[in-house]
């Protein structure tokens, strides 16, 4: 199951189960157009029962932070056909970091740090900030803090991810030279890949309002903030 099904907002799991001689067939699929109802993945289980394949569904339902929505259990054929569906309950947003905020130790920081204990958000660093974390002179409360959050792997870019990542930043890099700018706009393009809803940084090149524009544009679910404009912003909702 892919992280972008992980991480998109809109998502459903459902299940169907259905007897066949002396077994049951669970029959799982996950949405993520809630509209249509496009399936995304899908797969079938033989269980022992019905009890075996609802929890095979809450374990994928509960991986995806969803929770049960409905159950409905009508008849087909005098078979007894049993269909859950598992819906989101506001799951905390995805928020990614920048490198210049794990450095910081108080104000706006330790108020989305308090966020994150709580489990009201879910912090992600991508691999490129970790790595030039590491490959720097951070601070050992920086380099403490970046030990303690979850982060991206790298992975292979497909065909598609490639030309995706090109046109990104060829489209975002503006007049600013490649060596100065490329790597914290992949940053961002290592944040959207995963359905980011907001990333965290103090980089005034990245929030200047034409370039900051452009990214809107290609990512209207992202949402570039200071740490304190994502502290008010996450208050007021």
């Amino acid at each position: 199951m892919s992280s972008e099904i992980f991480h998109h907002p809109e998502t459903k799991v459902t299940l169907s189960l259905r007897k066949n001689s002396n077994e049951w067939l669970a029959f799982i699929s996950v949405s993520r157009d809630l509209e249509d109802e496009t399936v995304d993945w899908n797969d079938c289980w033989t269980v022992k029962n019905e009890e075996e394949g609802r929890n095979i569904a809450s374990e994928i339902a509960s991986s995806l932070g969803l929770n049960k929505f409905h159950i409905a259990e009508p008849k087909k054929n005098n078979v007894q056909v049993h269909d859950s569906s598992f819906m989101p309950l506001k799951p905390a947003p995805f928020v990614f970091l920048d490198v210049n905020p794990l450095h910081e130790t108080e104000g706006a920081m330790i108020q989305i740090l308090a966020m994150y204990e709580a489990k009201e958000i879910r912090i992600l660093v991508p691999y490129t900030v970790r790595e030039e974390m590491l490959n720097s002179n951070a601070p050992p409360h920086a380099q403490h803090l970046l030990a303690s959050l979850f982060f991206t792997t790298p992975v292979p870019l497909t065909s598609h991810e490639q030309n995706w990542r090109e046109e990104f930043i060829n489209a975002t890099r503006g007049n600013t030279k490649p060596d100065n700018i490329d790597m914290d706009l992949f940053h961002l393009f290592e944040s959207a890949k995963y359905q980011a809803r907001y990333f965290i940084t103090r980089d005034r090149r990245l929030m200047g309002d034409v370039r900051k524009k452009e990214i809107k544009k290609r990512y209207p679910y992202l949402s570039l903030m200071t740490p304190e404009e994502f502290v008010k912003h996450f208050s007021a909702n």
